[in-house]
């Protein structure tokens, strides 16, 4: 299965989420018709049970001033499953990243709308998150 990342777009912002929070300040009809254009064409001509979608860590606070599109319901539930019709898996990107420094006390509560999480390179973190569910 192939996996379709980073939804919805990281082409717009400068910083990387390995190192920081990317912040995209884009409206939303600008980012459908720049970003999200290329999701609804996969989404037409390929089974959703054929491929997944990855979350980006990039906050967009025109849409969701809260949360970055990778923990945010208005994104995972209401745009990509709601909006956009899609019915396959939706993977977090690694929730290890520096982008998620600032969330990290929230992540279990925001994941409800994520299929599979990646945590990586921090066994410590992972138990505590197992221990934790």
């Amino acid at each position: 299965m192939a996996v379709v990342k980073h939804f919805p777009g990281h082409g717009f912002v400068e910083h990387d989420s390995h190192f920081d929070l990317p912040i995209d300040n884009r409206e939303l009809d600008i980012i459908e018709q720049n970003d999200l254009f290329i999701y609804k064409e996969i989404f037409k001509i390929i089974p959703s049970n054929q491929y997944a979608v990855m979350s980006a860590h990039v906050l967009y606070p025109k849409i969701d001033n809260e949360y970055p599109a990778s923990l945010s319901t208005i994104w995972m539930n209401d745009i990509l499953k709601g909006k956009m019709n899609f019915e396959g898996h939706i993977f977090s990107d690694d929730l290890n990243m520096l982008a998620l420094k600032y969330h990290s006390s929230k992540l279990l509560i925001n994941l409800q709308d994520i299929d599979y999480i990646l945590y990586c390179n921090n066994r410590e973190a992972v138990l505590d998150i197992l221990d934790n569910l």
